[in-house]
Order: C-alpha cells, then structure tokens, then sequence
C-alpha cells in the first residue's frame, strides 16, 4: 500500500514536469521560427534598407549615370536613337522612375517599348533592358537577395 501511494506521486511529479518540458519546447520552438523568419526576411528585404543600394544605368556599355536607390527621382536618358525623329530635337529617350525603393521605365519611343512593360526591379542583381536603345538599368550594392529562380 504505502508503495501505490509513491507511485501515485512520482507519476503526478513526472506529469507536471513533462507539462513544463511542453511548455519549454513550444517556447524553444516559437523562438526558433520567429528567429528563421527573421533572418529569411533580412535576406529578402531590399538592399535598399541598408541605405547602400544605387541604381546604375549604361548606354552603349558605358556608365551613363548612378542614383540612389533611396531617393525617388525621375532620369530621361536622351540615346540618340529613334525610329520616330524629326528634325533637330533630341531623338531617343527612355524614362527611368525611381519611386519608393523600386525602378522601372515609364516611357520610351522605342520601336518595341518591351522595356516599358517590365516589372519594377527592387532587388541588387535585378536589371532591366531596353535593346534597341542599349540601355541597361541595375541595381548594384547593398547584399545579394536572391529570388526563386537561379540565375
């Protein structure tokens, strides 16, 4: 008899530590999740954040100019080459909008205007072209953030 009673309490002591072990884990667990994701968003975030990112444009292959990323602005890039030009004006252009941390071209009178129909770029590494101008615009600096693809 006075053994069943010693039973009865090692297994109420082994339930309440076995209910503050849950406990315990579940806190470990969340920490470890909260702290995943955490890093997994640092890592996805736009390089901009870390106030190093600068947007680089290049025509013909030559610096054209570089801009940070973090100040919105727009650039028109005369290319001097156009299907449509008359005259003496200018001929050739592509507008690049820089706005809130993303880049994209608004316009240009390119014959394909491809480049206008782009996604906004907010990623280092993202780029977008615009070929019958060769006009190149990147986003440089900051930390590599790669998306799902391997490129």
């Amino acid at each position: 008899m006075i053994g069943d009673g010693e039973n009865k309490i090692n297994q109420n002591r082994q339930i309440k530590l076995f209910r503050k072990t849950d406990i315990i884990l579940i806190v470990l667990v969340i920490a470890l999740c909260a702290g995943v994701w955490y890093f997994l968003y640092q890592q996805n975030s736009d390089a901009v954040g870390r106030g190093v990112a600068r947007v680089v444009v290049e025509l013909d292959g030559e610096l054209y100019g570089e801009y940070p990323l973090a100040t919105n602005r727009d650039i028109r890039v005369w290319t001097g080459k156009s299907s449509y030009s008359e005259g003496d004006e200018p001929t050739g252009y592509n507008l690049i909008v820089i706005e809130g941390r993303t880049v994209y071209i608004k316009s240009a009178d390119c014959p394909t205007r491809v480049c206008v129909k782009e996604k906004r770029i907010t990623k280092t590494g993202q780029r977008i072209i615009c070929l019958p101008h060769n006009l190149t615009v990147r986003i440089e600096g900051g930390e590599f953030s790669a998306d799902a693809y391997t490129r």
